[in-house]
């Protein structure tokens, strides 16, 4: 799942929350779902590990709660990462699943930076033309429509130089989508514990990501796909321990970076993770 990213301030707020089509479903922890309807005036409600989450904007809401979807054809954003955009500065908008053209095109040209989730496998047909058995086999949650999808955008995205931000999966399917290839599984990077800071990083190369998180070394570890041949004109900007990818960058981008560890669910430990969402919402802005 993607979220489109504006800045708080000013009247293209407003026509962002007035793009909102239809109905959608967000996954959430406790296995409810939160649904949205179009309009300039706005509200989002939800329980969340007991908890409640809201966020106004304007006066009074429009709103429903549904369960979320398991039918194996859904793709769900998890609140943290709504909650570190607007942490942030910016307001977030989760774009629905769809492979038509038309309305990603509409969402491309309308919208100031894509981040890119976590989420399932890419498919391996996106990168390789042959895959062993076994290895096929590890795949799991792909789903095709995703991968296109979030494919399409990224190539319409750079055209206009428009910020990308890429998380866990979108770290992957990032470089998919410009030429890269992926290690389909890899052990020991699938720590059970989503927030524990469980291993370090170094940093290869100065650029963007390090100087917004201050060089900051340890991260969050949850994942089985990784990087593995770069695309085209990417730069590997740190590695862990065991030499697995962990940030990629474009420098010839306004902001193309992509991170394989989750700063989203650390943004309310440590200054740094938020530190890069910031940064993000930074670029987005930069481009009016």
């Amino acid at each position: 799942m993607l979220l489109l990213v504006r800045d708080i301030a000013g009247s293209k707020a407003d026509l962002l929350i007035a793009m909102l089509v239809g109905l959608m479903a967000v996954g959430l922890p406790n296995g409810y779902g939160i649904g949205l309807i179009a309009g300039r005036r706005w509200f989002i409600s939800g329980a969340i590990d007991n908890r409640q989450y809201e966020t106004r904007h304007r006066h009074h809401t429009e709103a429903i709660t549904l369960p979320s979807r398991i039918d194996g054809r859904g793709s769900f954003c998890g609140v943290s990462y709504s909650q570190a955009i607007e942490m942030a500065g910016g307001v977030p908008l989760i774009v629905p699943l769809t492979r038509d053209r038309r309305v990603l095109d509409h969402y491309v040209d309308s919208c100031d930076g894509w981040l890119l989730t976590g989420g399932g496998d890419v498919e391996a047909k996106c990168y390789t033309p042959r895959m062993s058995a076994a290895s096929r086999k590890k795949i799991r949650g792909a789903d095709e429509a995703r991968d296109e999808m979030e494919i399409y955008v990224l190539r319409r995205v750079a055209e206009r130089d428009r910020p990308a931000f890429g998380i866990c999966r979108g770290i992957q399917v990032m470089n998919v989508a410009f030429g890269g290839t992926l290690i389909p599984h890899v052990d020991g990077h699938h720590n059970p514990k989503p927030d524990a800071l469980a291993h370090r990083i170094e940093w290869t190369k100065g650029g963007r990501l390090q100087k917004a998180m201050g060089g900051f070394d340890r991260v969050n570890t949850s994942h089985h796909q990784a990087v593995d041949r770069v695309a085209r004109g990417f730069e590997v900007v740190a590695r862990a321990p065991d030499g697995i990818i962990e940030a990629m960058e474009k420098s010839e981008a306004r902001y193309c970076c992509a991170v394989q560890f989750h700063p989203e669910r650390l943004v309310k430990r440590a200054p740094e993770f938020l530190d890069l969402f910031r940064d993000f919402v930074k670029a987005c802005r930069s481009g009016r």
